[in-house]
């Protein structure tokens, strides 16, 4: 599974994503993303704030290891190689989308500015990882 279709889903889990660089989305805690319907969210459901000193959490990188069967230093790279052609569409003047919590455009002054988009639906949890083989340990043993 791509990583751009894991992020939104991290997020209805967890109720907070922080992609380093960019900042942090935080998911309104009352509001459970898989009843509402796919036309739209309330407003303020999805809140971000900027923080280009954000730093990948243990966390999202082991959620992410998990899901794409990829050993860290790849998880790693396919989620710097995402946000740094997000970044470049922002330094371009064209919005860097997220799919299934919504888009950053970056203002005259350099600030970010969050539009909140529609919900992404697919639910992880029915993907089938049984045969995905966790690969980190084995690398961390070789590297000793």
């Amino acid at each position: 599974m791509k990583i751009q279709d894991l992020l939104p889903q991290y997020l209805y889990q967890q109720k907070k994503l922080t992609l380093p660089g960019l900042g942090t989305f935080e998911l309104n805690s009352a509001i459970n993303v898989y009843e509402l319907k796919e036309e739209g969210w309330p407003d303020n459901t999805i809140t971000f704030s900027a923080d280009r000193n954000a730093l990948l959490s243990d966390e999202l990188l082991a959620y992410l290891v998990q899901h794409t069967g990829k050993m860290k230093p790849l998880a790693i790279s396919d989620l710097d190689s995402h946000l740094s052609n997000g970044v470049q569409m922002l330094n371009i003047g064209k919005p860097f989308p997220l799919k299934g919590i919504g888009s950053l455009s970056k203002t005259n002054n350099g600030d970010l500015l969050f539009h909140q988009g529609t919900p992404a639906l697919e639910k992880i949890d029915s993907i089938n990882t049984d045969h995905v083989k966790d690969r980190t340990a084995e690398q961390d043993e070789i590297n000793e």
